[in-house]
C-alpha cells in the first residue's frame, strides 16, 4: 500500500493502520501524510478534511476521554467558524463533557455539513496500557464516528499490528465487533538494497562526498536495510569521508560514532520482541560468531534445533534483523552463515551482533545470577544445556574493554564481503 492509497482511502472516509517495528519510520510517514503539500496535491476537496495530530505517548496519565476529545473540539473549532450549525454542536458537547452519545450525533453532523475530521494518532498501541483510555466506551467512540457516521477518520502509527490489537481488546469487549476491523494495514518493511542506495543519494544530495562502493557496503552491512540504522551509518560514514580519512581507520572510527548513536535502539528493539523471537536472535547470534571464528557456515544443529523457531524467523524477516540466503544478492554470500536444514540465515544488520555479544550475553559466570539472568529474561526451558555453557563461553571470551573489541568485531563482520583491508 502506498501514500496515495491511504489517501484513496481517506477520500473515501476509511480508516488506516501504519504498522512497524520501533524507530522504522511511523511517525514519519505520519508527518508526510499531513504535510500541506501532500495534501493539496491528493486531497479530495468536496470536503473539508481537518488534519489533527495527536502523540498517544504524551498523553499525561490523568487525562482522560472527554479532555482527549476537548482538545481535538478546540483544534477543530476555528475551521467551523462558518457554519452556525457546527458551532452549536460544538457548544452542546461541551456542556455534555464530550459524551459518547453526542459525539456519535456531532461527528453525523460534521459530515453533513461538508467537514472531517481527519485524526493521525501515533504511538496508539500505547493507549492499551493507559488506565483511562483502555475501555470499551473509548474504543467504542472511535469505531463508531470512524465507521458509520462520516465526520472522522483516524489514521493511527502502531507497534502492534491490527489482529493483535483486536486480540488485546477482546477482554473489554467480548460480545462486539473488534474495534479496529475497519481498518487497512499500512505495514512498514525495511528497506531493499537498492533502495538503501537511493535513500543514501538522496542524503548527499548536491554534496560534493562520494560514498565508495567499499563506503556502502559499511552501512548496508551494519545497518541493514532499517531505515534509521540507515542514516544513521550514513551520517558516521559521511563525517569520516569529510575529514579524509582512508582505509581501516576510516570504518573503525565510523563504526564507533554510528554505535554510539544508535545502541539505545536495540535495546528498544529487543523489549519488542517476544521470548521466543529473543531467543531464536541469540541462537543465531552464537552461531555467526563461531562462524566467524571458525570460517565457515556454523551447523546450528551443534547447539539445538533451530526449526523450531521457524515462525520467529519469517517474522524477524519482516522486521529486517534477519535475512535468508533467497533474499540476500549473490555478491554478498561469501559471509558466515548459520545453516538451519536446507536454509542459511544470519542477522541482517551487523550492528546487531555487536549489541547482543556486548550488552546482552550474560556478564556472570555459572550459578545464581546466570539463572537469574535466564529467569528474568524467560529462557528457560528454552535453551539446551550445550546451548547455556555456549552462552557463558561466549561473553567470557569477549574481552573488558568495549571499544577495541567492538570497533574490531564489526569491522571483522563487514570485510567479508566489502573487500577492504582490517
Amino acid at each position: 500500500m502506498s501514500v496515495d492509497t491511504i489517501y484513496t482511502r481517506l477520500n473515501n472516509g476509511e480508516s488506516t493502520a501504519v504498522v512497524g517495528e520501533p524507530h522504522v519510520g511511523k511517525t514519519s510517514l505520519l508527518a508526510f501524510v499531513a504535510d500541506d503539500r501532500i495534501k493539496r496535491r491528493s486531497l479530495d476537496t468536496a470536503k473539508q478534511q481537518v488534519f489533527i495530530e495527536i502523540s498517544c505517548l504524551s498523553l499525561p496519565v490523568d487525562f482522560k476521554p472527554a479532555d482527549f476529545w476537548s482538545d481535538i473540539i478546540l483544534q477543530l473549532e476555528p475551521h467551523c467558524k462558518s457554519s452556525e450549525t457546527v458551532l452549536q454542536h460544538i457548544g452542546l458537547l461541551k456542556q455534555a463533557n464530550f459524551g459518547s452519545y453526542l459525539l456519535e450525533r456531532f461527528f453525523g453532523k460534521l459530515n453533513r455539513e461538508g467537514y472531517r475530521v481527519v485524526l493521525l494518532l501515533d504511538e496508539f498501541d500505547v493507549l492499551l496500557h493507559h488506565p483511562n483510555f483502555n475501555t470499551a466506551e473509548f474504543f467504542g467512540a472511535l469505531r463508531t464516528n470512524a465507521t458509520n457516521v462520516g465526520g472522522l477518520a483516524l489514521i493511527i502509527a502502531s507497534r502492534l499490528g491490527v489482529a493483535e490489537i483486536n486480540r488485546r481488546t477482546a477482554e473489554i469487549n467480548p460480545v462486539g465487533s473488534p474495534f479496529l476491523n475497519n481498518f487497512a494495514t499500512e505495514r512498514l518493511y525495511p528497506l531493499n538494497r537498492g533502495e538503501v542506495d537511493g535513500l543514501i543519494d538522496y542524503m548527499l544530495g548536491d554534496s560534493p562526498i562520494i560514498f565508495s562502493r567499499d563506503d556502502r557496503a559499511f552501512v548496508h552491512r551494519v545497518a541493514g536495510g532499517h531505515p534509521f540504522l540507515v542514516q544513521a551509518a550514513s551520517a558516521a560514514m559521511f563525517q569520516q569521508i569529510a575529514i579524509r580519512q582512508q582505509g581501516s581507520d576510516r570504518y573503525t572510527a565510523a563504526s564507533r560514532r554510528f554505535y554510539d548513536s544508535i545502541s539505545h535502539h536495540f535495546s528498544d528493539l529487543w523489549r519488542y520482541f517476544d521470548s521466543n523471537a529473543q531467543a531464536a536472535l541469540v541462537l543465531l547470534t552464537l552461531g555467526e560468531l563461531e562462524g566467524k571464528i571458525q570460517g565457515r557456515d556454523f551447523n546450528i544443529q551443534d547447539l539445538q534445533d533451530l526449526d523450531w523457531y521457524e515462525p520467529e524467523l519469517r517474522k524477524l524477516a519482516d522486521t529486517g534483523i534477519v535475512e535468508s540466503e533467497g533474499d540476500i544478492p549473490w555478491t554478498d554470500l561469501s559471509s558466515n552463515f548459520v545453516r538451519a536444514g536446507e536454509r542459511r540465515w544470519r542477522v541482517a544488520p551487523a550492528s546487531f551482533i555487536w549489541w547482543v555479544a556486548l550488552e546482552l550475553l550474560p556478564k556472570t559466570r555459572r550459578g545464581q545470577e546466570f539463572e537469574k539472568w535466564l529467569h528474568d529474561r524467560e529462557y528457560e526451558g528454552v535453551f539446551t544445556n550445550k546451548t547455556r555453557d555456549k552462552l557463558l563461553e561466549m561473553r567470557q571470551h569477549i574481552p573488558t574493554e568495549f571499544k577495541e573489541i567492538s570497533w574490531k568485531l564489526i569491522r571483522g563482520f563487514i570485510a567479508a564481503h566489502a573487500g577492504f583491508a582490517v
